[in-house]
């Protein structure tokens, strides 16, 4: 039976709580001092708010010195000099001179998180572009509203490129923010999480996981899931609409309230609740998995050994022998609720240069014919059981599932190698499970 991924679930012990990520002041470029902006966000209602200078970062200790206005204050900039990302919760400032790949991934290693902004500023509706997007790894996710762009050039909307980017698989939020630079710009977009820590990083747990849903100017007041049927009411919409891959209305209901039930076959599905004057709200992306049995029992391979970069050399020189022999390095997959949960990341072994590095992991399996589901963003060669079942290329980014082997498991324990080119650098690792016939 097939069942959802869902951002929204188990939502217990703690509040739900609105605020906007993407704030300037005269430190950089806005019309009000900090105070005055703070001041500004409490008067619109809201429970958090981050300051995102350009280039200059507004840490804890710089937010201590402010009155909140009972707010929880978060810190955070943006990085400028390209496509522009908002770096939140952050506790140190990467340089814009940094490639945004190297930005994501020193983010991504933090206690922060990375959003791409406004991807369709611009005459060509192309700050941000698909490609660049789909190349990208470790952002949490884009904003698919920007209220500053209401009055520039391009679109302050980047749902299309969001459905785009979910369609492929990648796990990305959708968040909605001001960009504020002066008042007659501000409070037009937030985001509403629920938070169970009341703190600037619970703030930021809650946004990593998903559990929030972005606003222009509707509210959400109930998302209800009970098998592969969700149920939305939102209190000021009067239109609710079910978008599946890639962008396909499954549903429209007229009124504020929108029930589906999701075929077994859909790859994700998201709701948008439309309401006057073209205000919004945009749940997260509910993912469908074809057999939630299989998938409570079958979890990422977790626990590797891998080697240091061997910097020269062909996969098709590989003698697996060697290759498991020089595996001595213990790593362990990021956890569960990490922007790359079930990740193996390569990158410390990487360290942005060519060459090759060797995976290995032994798990236990019941026997007979399965299915290796891979996804990687460098060519790889993999062993299991000592017999070669794949050797192909890979691509940016690494996405979850990408390839599917069929594959015949021992009983008890399975012996799994891989060998790994790093891309000439730009790779950053792969996901890996294992699943018998039964899980589908």
């Amino acid at each position: 039976m097939a069942f959802f991924e869902n951002p929204y679930g188990e939502l217990t012990g703690g509040s739900w709580m609105r605020g906007n990520l993407h704030t300037h002041t005269t430190v950089s470029d806005g019309q009000l001092d900090p105070q005055q902006t703070i001041a500004l966000y409490a008067g619109f209602g809201h429970d958090f708010l981050a300051l995102t200078d350009h280039e200059i970062l507004t840490d804890a200790i710089g937010l201590a010195k402010l009155d909140s206005k009972g707010m929880i204050l978060v810190p955070g900039y943006e990085v400028a000099g390209g496509v522009h990302v908002v770096h939140v919760g952050a506790t140190k400032r990467f340089p814009s001179s940094f490639c945004r790949q190297e930005i994501f991934n020193a983010v991504t290693g933090s206690d922060g998180i990375a959003i791409v902004a406004h991807p369709d500023w611009l005459g060509e509706f192309d700050h941000a572009t698909i490609e660049q997007l789909r190349e990208w790894s470790g952002y949490a996710g884009i904003e698919i509203y920007n209220g500053s762009i209401e009055e520039d050039d391009g679109s302050p909307y980047s749902v299309y490129k969001w459905d785009m980017l979910l369609g492929t698989g990648r796990r990305v939020w959708g968040f909605a923010n001001d960009d504020s630079h002066c008042p007659q710009r501000s409070g037009r977009g937030w985001n509403v999480a629920y938070v169970t820590d009341r703190s600037a990083q619970g703030i930021v747990d809650a946004l990593k996981k998903g559990r929030f849903y972005a606003s222009s100017g509707v509210t959400i007041k109930s998302i209800r899931v009970d098998g592969m049927r969700i149920r939305i009411e939102a209190e000021n919409a009067e239109q609710v609409i079910a978008v599946g891959a890639i962008g396909r209305r499954l549903a429209v209901a007229a009124g504020n309230v929108l029930e589906i039930a999701v075929a077994d076959t859909a790859r994700y599905v998201r709701f948008e609740c439309h309401g006057r004057k073209q205000a919004m709200a945009w749940t997260q992306p509910f993912f469908v998995h074809a057999d939630a049995k299989s998938m409570k029992r079958m979890s990422f391979l977790e626990d590797w050994t891998v080697s240091t970069r061997m910097p020269d050399g062909n996969l098709a020189d590989v003698d697996p022998a060697k290759a498991a022999r020089l595996c001595s390095v213990p790593l362990k997959t990021h956890p569960e609720g990490h922007v790359l949960a079930g990740f193996v990341d390569l990158r410390q072994q990487i360290e942005g240069h060519a060459g090759i590095v060797y995976l290995r992991t032994s798990f236990q399996m019941p026997g007979g014919q399965g299915t290796l589901k891979l996804g990687y963003d460098g060519p790889v060669r993999v062993w299991l059981n000592g017999n070669q079942v794949f050797f192909g290329p890979g691509t940016n980014p690494a996405v979850l599932d990408q390839l599917k082997l069929f594959a015949d498991f021992r009983k008890g324990n399975n012996d799994l190698l891989i060998a790994f080119n790093s891309n000439r650098g730009k790779a950053w690792g792969m996901f890996v499970r294992a699943e018998t016939s039964a899980a589908g």
